[in-house]
């Protein structure tokens, strides 16, 4: 009879430790988390120690708050028919973004890569 209560109470003690310690979490500086709650986007935690509701909460994700520079070589064609490339060390070939929220493109570096490529291709001929 006693052996059943310490087991018991062993489980039980298991599953209250890994509710606590499975309640907080860290974010380092210059990032957010994403957290969700089965799945659907629930907040975005800031940095420090933060709190989850364990089995419920899940941290989907890293964001960095950093600016990130996308560098771009290109190729166009002049309105003379000469081709110039335009290298990644020139200023109008360089994007930088930062992002302030998740990002829901999955490939967020080509799209941008393709927008730069589009605007700078639109006046370069000219």
């Amino acid at each position: 009879m006693d052996v059943a209560i310490l087991v018991i109470l062993a489980i039980a003690g298991l599953i209250v430790l890994t509710f606590i310690l499975g309640s907080f979490f860290t974010v380092n500086t210059a990032q957010v988390a994403v957290v969700t709650r089965f799945g659907k986007f629930l907040r975005t935690a800031e940095p420090g120690l933060n709190w989850k509701m364990p089995y419920f909460d899940t941290v989907a994700g890293l964001v960095s708050l950093r600016v990130n520079q996308i560098s771009l070589t290109m190729e166009t064609k002049t309105k003379d028919n000469v081709f110039v490339t335009i290298p990644s060390r020139c200023k109008t070939a360089s994007a930088q973004r930062k992002s302030t929220t998740p990002i829901t493109s999955s490939r967020p570096v080509a799209q941008i890569k393709s927008y730069v490529e589009q605007v700078i291709l639109g006046h370069v001929p000219v």
